[in-house]
């Protein structure tokens, strides 16, 4: 007998929750190799400088991965009970939440640089094409400005790579 529409919704809704849970749980299990301390490791390690470093610059304080109750800059409450915070309470769970957050704030930050470069570089040639020159030299000059913004402009429609060690381990 054939399923309905609502059934095979509510099977594939179910189905879905199992995955979360079942993600949840490799997730908080991945790290029972771990008996240090990942922030002494940290403290001790030669390089560490190379991850604070760029955070002072942009006058950001190095995050602490120690075991326990993070803590938010706005104050934002972390409940323990909710799967989805779970793995910021434990250091090696914060430290892989961490990178993915870098990596979305790096993402979102180096979108939000590329629209508002793009959105600039288009005044620019629009002002160029509205202008009418008389003076030859200056005409020249336009057009070679032309020519630079529309390299930029192709320039910034494309894709940047970056290559990362996996963070992230299953165990499977």
């Amino acid at each position: 007998m054939p399923i309905s529409n609502a059934e095979a919704q509510r099977r594939w809704r179910q189905r879905q929750k199992e995955k979360r849970q079942d993600n949840r749980k490799q997730s908080e299990a991945s790290h029972w190799y771990v008996k240090g301390d990942f922030q002494t490791f940290l403290d001790e390690h030669p390089a560490w400088s190379e991850f604070e470093l760029p955070l002072d610059l942009m006058g950001l304080n190095s995050p602490d991965f120690r075991d326990g109750t993070p803590t938010t800059a706005t104050g934002l409450e972390i409940d323990p009970e909710d799967p989805h915070h779970a793995a910021l309470f434990k250091s090696m769970g914060r430290a892989d939440v961490f990178v993915g957050l870098l990596l979305e704030a790096a993402t979102v930050l180096a979108r939000r640089v590329n629209e508002f470069k793009l959105k600039e570089i288009g005044e620019r040639i629009q002002e160029i094409e509205a202008s009418e020159w008389t003076d030859p030299a200056a005409k020249k000059q336009a057009l070679s400005d032309m020519v630079r913004l529309t390299k930029m402009r192709d320039q910034l429609s494309k894709q940047v790579r970056i290559n990362l060690p996996q963070w992230k381990v299953t165990g499977e």
